[in-house]
């Protein structure tokens, strides 16, 4: 009897006597394979989509909300405006009016950061669209992890502090993250659903003749009770990458405990 045949009967003997054991061994091995896979994947993912939705949005070097009462006390609309022409910034797009609106969807209710964008481009941070058309009365642009998290496609209806809107497109964007997930509709519908006053909030979008002095461009702006925040695309691009590099741990660490206890099975 050959060498490669009496292994074979052996293997395929143990099988026989423990079945269950197996078949749960091929099992792990099959799942570990999969985490592993696509903990691998993720590796990739951390950096590069950043860097090609920035490059495709015209993302700004640096993202600057004005949120008074939020942030702090500390200066005036007119001088956060005055950020457009500080020492450095070569083009800016904004301000964009701002509001925290309640949306309801597929049985959900959440708080979600509306911009106020009509139909005209953008010379710095302008949505990528990946479905649908942009902004138009009644309607409204979502952006795309958000909608994926509720399922929402174009053409789908939604509720905007109980106002009904049909969802014309979804978008990519690489300007600031919100507390809240972002949404886009036009400046007058998103002023008839704050009362028509003033927006409670006011977006800029900043880009620099040096991008690698985005950090301390904002870091200089900053104060300590300041009634605007402003983020560098480096800081953006931390916020938006940790997510998924703390999801890649997770299924590298579940990927090494399923081949231990795998390997302990056999």
């Amino acid at each position: 009897m050959g060498r490669p045949l009496l292994i074979w009967r052996l293997v395929a003997g143990d099988i026989r006597r423990r079945r269950l054991q197996s078949a749960l061994l091929v099992a792990m091995i099959a799942a570990t394979s999969a985490t592993l896979t696509l903990s691998l994947a993720l590796r990739g993912v951390t950096t590069d989509p950043f860097a090609r939705t920035r490059a495709a949005t015209k993302g700004p070097e640096v993202s600057a909300l004005f949120e008074p009462g939020f942030h702090g006390t500390a200066g005036t609309l007119a001088q956060f405006l005055a950020l457009r022409t500080s020492p450095g910034v070569i083009a800016s797009s904004g301000p964009y009016p701002v509001a925290r609106l309640e949306l309801s969807a597929r049985g959900s209710e959440v708080r979600v950061h509306g911009e106020g964008r009509n139909a005209d481009a953008a010379a710095v941070d302008q949505p990528l669209l990946t479905a649908g058309h942009w902004t138009a009365p009644g309607a409204v642009v979502i952006e795309r992890g958000f909608a994926a998290a509720l399922g929402l496609h174009v053409g789908d209806e939604i509720r905007l502090n109980g106002r009904r809107f049909a969802v014309s497109g979804i978008a990519l964007t690489a300007g600031m993250p919100t507390s809240d997930p972002l949404i886009w509709l036009t400046r007058g519908d998103l002023a008839s659903l704050t009362g028509g006053g003033e927006p409670l909030w006011s977006a800029l979008n900043l880009k620099l003749s040096d991008q690698s002095g985005a950090g301390a461009f904002a870091d200089a702006h900053n104060g300590a009770n300041a009634a605007w925040f402003l983020e560098s695309w480096q800081g953006i691009r931390t916020d938006d990458s940790q997510t998924i590099a703390d999801e890649r741990q997770v299924l590298g660490i579940g990927a090494v405990l399923l081949a231990l206890i795998a390997v302990a099975g056999i």
